[in-house]
């Protein structure tokens, strides 16, 4: 296990999501971005129930579980909008010529 994990603190609200996030990292997984709402909700959906175990969140959402998106939930959505002018305030932002940007 690394010693250092380097995780950025303004994301990390609860102790699900900072269990997923060193779980993801210390295993080195490649994963995409969610541009699907679906996808996102259904995991935030599972963090909101507070598993804040991968292992019990797989268990929970197999294809036989007859609990599986039985309960209808609402909730405000919140697409990287909760800090905009904390953490990304101090960011300095790009500008001029970025043809050598890749």
């Amino acid at each position: 296990m690394p010693a250092l994990l380097w995780f950025d603190c303004v994301y990390l609200f609860m102790a699900p999501g900072l269990v997923w996030q060193s779980s993801l990292k210390i295993n080195q997984s490649a994963t995409e971005l969610f541009t699907d709402i679906n996808t996102h909700m259904f995991i935030e959906k599972e963090l909101r129930r507070n598993y804040s175990s991968p292992t019990d969140f797989l268990k929970q959402t197999t294809s036989n579980s007859p609990n599986l998106m039985r309960k209808r939930s609402k909730h405000i959505i919140d697409l990287d909008c909760n800090n905009l002018y904390g953490a990304h305030g101090r960011v300095s932002c790009l500008y001029g010529d970025l043809n050598g940007f890749q």
